[in-house]
């Protein structure tokens, strides 16, 4: 699967470097609403919820670098961030909400219309779970009540130096105040980061959200910094779509032609309003897959989808070109 090939590939990089993806900004009437992360049960995590469960996992992957991230964009966003899981034995899809730490239990059949009307302020399942929203501490110290692995979170383990990073990021997002990159990108512990562990994406869980017919965008990349290794809470750097083309199909031209049909599409507006509301640039990445070792070759080709004029002369860089350019965002 090429979207984990590259995400292997990503990991390499390092601690320095990190990104995910954000799954599902539920749009309605042009506006953000709500962001949803997805997930579902397992062999190893069978239960949604308690300490052995999907959810907890969540809270703890990457010492909190997944809740952070889907907590920040969505406080960038000015929306609430769900996470969802399925696959319960209980055969009923668990909302967890990272706005105030509720939970709530549904069928599939009220999740989609939980779906259909977020942002309208008339379900009731939505009023439970943005009902008195807390501030981030006061989630994960709730939180830690029913999920003890969130303590993992670097809120629990340097209390003084987080609040103050809260602080300054809170300020940013208030007065839109848009990122710097370090002239010298700062270089984290040597060692290297975990593998990839999802194994694949929960197809179950779109196959339900595709029951609503209201839009959402999936942002495949985020890239997330600090401005130095002290430092505990990032922010977004850029938002990059990945596209991946076997070695004998791509070429200049197959990639010039994937940038016009994908720039041509409505889909290229909603990445653009992303990256203004997050501050950061945009990039579309065609890169060469292999599919018969399911690895990332060493054709890439960047380009910038607010330049127009530069998305005709894309940026094309071998691997080494390609890794240095994510390290410098």
């Amino acid at each position: 699967m090429a979207v984990l090939a590259y995400s292997r590939w990503h990991r390499t990089l390092g601690y320095s470097y990190f990104a995910t993806d954000v799954d599902s900004v539920e749009v309605r009437d042009g506006q953000a609403v709500a962001i949803i992360e997805s997930s579902e049960c397992t062999p190893s995590y069978s239960r949604c919820n308690g300490t052995d469960g999907v959810f907890n996992r969540f809270l703890r992957e990457t010492g909190g670098f997944q809740l952070d991230v889907a907590w920040w964009v969505g406080k960038w966003f000015g929306v609430s961030t769900f996470v969802v899981c399925g696959g319960d034995p209980d055969g009923r899809v668990h909302v967890l909400s990272l706005a105030n730490g509720r939970e709530a239990s549904v069928t599939q059949q009220e999740y989609v219309k939980f779906i259909d009307d977020l942002g309208c302020k008339t379900n009731a399942l939505e009023k439970t779970l943005t009902a008195t929203t807390r501030p981030l501490e006061d989630v994960l110290e709730f939180l830690r009540l029913s999920y003890p692995d969130v303590a993992r979170h670097p809120y629990f383990k340097n209390n003084t130096q987080w609040k103050k990073d809260v602080a300054l990021r809170l300020l940013q997002i208030q007065n839109k105040v848009a990122r710097t990159p370090p002239s010298t990108p700062p270089t984290a512990p040597s060692y290297p980061v975990k593998g990839e562990t999802t194994g694949g994406r929960p197809e179950s869980y779109w196959a339900l959200r595709n029951k609503s017919k209201q839009p959402y965008l999936n942002i495949e990349w985020v890239e997330w910094r600090k401005e130095s290794t002290q430092q505990k809470v990032g922010r977004p750097a850029a938002l990059i779509k990945t596209v991946p083309m076997e070695s004998a199909a791509l070429n200049d031209e197959a990639a010039v032609g994937m940038f016009d049909r994908f720039s041509a599409g409505d889909e290229l507006k909603w990445w653009l309003t992303c990256a203004n509301t997050l501050l950061v640039p945009a990039y579309l990445v065609i890169y060469e897959w292999q599919p018969a070792t399911d690895l990332i070759g060493d054709c890439f080709f960047v380009f910038d989808m607010a330049g127009v004029d530069s998305a005709k002369q894309p940026q094309k860089m071998n691997q080494q070109g390609y890794r240095s350019f994510v390290c410098s965002l």
